[in-house]
């Protein structure tokens, strides 16, 4: 038997229940080979490994496909000569047989920069990194491919939507990538790492690969910087509050005073471009509160979707929606019984000053008349 060899893939197929076990068998895609010397390559690329591409799983495939179904991962696999097995009753054609096997426990995870899907999609706004996707990426790290350039790498997080696609968003690394800022991207063009990029066919879709994450990056035609507008806000206003004696609360005060505090911070002049977005984010932000009232009144009263939202709110919190209308009710009918009431006593006393005055201006008339008689 020969020496081990180790390779990247993905699970091509399964074959039907045998007497060899229920789902124990099938076959994994192979992308890259990892040598000695760490470096990963194409599959037959380096070094001739199996002219179809494949490994053979000779036990728990069921195992794999639970822990890897459509995600790529690591595999140790040995020479083997497939003729050697009862494998008539498979549909396993004679050019799929694979030089080499595996086995549920050689399996295990890769590391997330040594390969990243590219996706065929165009960059997103760093205030709106999400889009529709029609399969799920298969490894943790993803390049987006946007007319010839790489943009990358990213994270992302996923949710399944309308049950056709997925809902993609992206941010970027977490961990530090090497050659490059917190919040930066690599864009570098796609022709220049052919070399490291294999693509294949995987259940109707074309899917694509590129390997050695660190050179993608290192040999970057440029850096963009793909911090968002909160993000700003959030590691930038909220540094400057921290470091300096307006509070850590963003008052509309205080957004007004950030601007000149800006100026004093170490990192100012490594980072214009932030703060100067910085300060646009709080002009706006300062002037959003005039007019957020009457832009989420427009948007609830007259649009569609904003009336939905209302019927829908309403639907889903009827007690207590209620039990408030009722409460603000009873507050308005007893604001108004007391405006009325209000008015009534002003009516009353106004009565009774006409009242009085009109007795007053009676008695000084009779009291004129009377006096008249006498002097005649």
């Amino acid at each position: 038997m020969s020496s081990e060899r180790k390779v990247v893939g993905i699970l091509d197929k399964g074959f039907p229940s045998s007497s060899l076990g229920e789902s124990n068998l099938g076959l994994i895609h192979c992308l890259y080979e990892i040598f000695d010397d760490s470096q990963i390559y194409p599959i037959n690329k380096k070094k001739m490994f199996c002219e179809t591409g494949r490994v053979f799983i000779k036990g728990g495939y069921s195992e794999i496909y639970d822990k890897f179904k459509n995600t790529v991962f690591l595999c140790n696999c040995n020479e083997l000569d497939p003729y050697n097995l009862n494998l008539g009753e498979l549909n396993y054609s004679k050019s799929e047989y694979s030089k080499y096997s595996t086995t549920s426990n050689k399996v295990s995870h890769i590391q997330p920069t040594q390969v990243v899907e590219i996706l065929n999609i165009e960059l997103p706004d760093a205030n709106l990194p999400n889009f529709s996707y029609a399969i799920k990426p298969s490894t943790k790290l993803v390049i987006l491919l946007d007319e010839g350039f790489l943009y990358g790498p990213f994270e992302y997080d996923i949710k399944f939507a309308d049950n056709i696609d997925y809902t993609l968003t992206l941010r970027t690394r977490t961990t530090p990538q090497k050659g490059l800022p917190p919040y930066f991207i690599a864009k570098t063009e796609y022709k220049d790492l052919k070399e490291n990029i294999i693509k294949i066919d995987k259940d109707s879709h074309k899917r694509e690969y590129l390997v050695n994450l660190d050179e993608f990056v290192e040999f970057n035609h440029e850096k963009i910087d793909y911090i968002s507008d909160s993000q700003i806000i959030n590691k930038i206003g909220f540094n400057i509050l921290k470091n300096s004696d307006l509070g850590r609360i963003l008052t509309k005060n205080n957004l007004l005073l950030i601007n000149s505090a800006a100026r004093k911070m170490r990192d100012y002049s490594d980072n214009k471009s932030r703060y100067k977005r910085l300060s646009e984010n709080l002009k706006s932000a300062i002037d959003w509160e005039a007019s957020r009232e009457s832009v989420i009144s427009n948007f609830l009263e007259k649009t569609n979707f904003g009336k939905n939202e209302i019927e829908n709110y309403i639907k889903n919190n009827e007690v207590c929606f209620f039990k408030n209308l009722r409460k603000d009710k009873f507050k308005e009918i007893e604001d108004d019984i007391s405006r009325r009431t209000q008015r009534i006593d002003s009516l009353k006393e106004e009565i009774k000053f006409l009242h009085e005055k009109k007795q007053t201006t009676t008695l000084g008339s009779d009291e004129s008349i009377e006096s008249s008689n006498l002097d005649n």
